[in-house]
């Protein structure tokens, strides 16, 4: 989100407005996946962090989730992807299936495009201590556009929308 501020056209002025909107409309609370200590980069690529960094911060991230209790999880690019899929559960088997894509090395819109080709486009339902989440993985903004998959906006606004109705 941060990425999309500074410039960027009208279109990307407009998509920066409606995530705005729904930020406050809907009352979101915009955390990170890493919360505990970073091991380092990446030598493959410098603009980003190890893979051990995410990995060492999975049972922070766990708790965090279950102290914040959301409703809908959202999450914008592959790292924060992989990593809350390795903390929760699928409500199903074809749920499961698609976490377990994400958790390996699942490309986002390969694994929504499955799971929505069999389910409604309304993200994953996921389970963590007992409770529903719908899990809505998303790419990042500064991938340069938004909708990267079918569905995913639709996802969001559906989610979102569920719970001010």
């Amino acid at each position: 989100y941060d990425d999309m501020k500074g410039g960027g056209g009208e279109r990307k002025k407009a998509q920066r407005e409606e995530i705005e909107s729904f930020i406050v409309r809907h009352r979101v609370y915009m955390g990170n996946v890493l919360l505990c200590y970073r091991t380092g980069w990446d030598k493959t690529n410098e603009r980003n962090l190890s893979p051990r960094s995410f990995e060492n911060c999975l049972e922070h991230l766990g708790r965090h989730i279950d102290a914040v209790a959301p409703r809908v999880l959202v999450t914008f690019g592959g790292n924060a992807c992989r990593s809350v899929a390795k903390v929760l559960e699928g409500a199903d088997e074809i749920e499961e299936a698609a976490l377990g894509s994400l958790r390996g090395k699942g490309k986002i819109k390969d694994v929504m495009a499955e799971l929505y080709a069999v389910r409604p486009v309304q993200g994953i339902a996921a389970v963590r201590g007992g409770r529903t989440i719908k899990y809505l993985p998303m790419y990042h903004p500064s991938m340069g556009h938004a909708n990267k998959y079918p569905g995913e906006f639709e996802a969001l606004r559906h989610l979102l929308s569920e719970g001010s109705g």
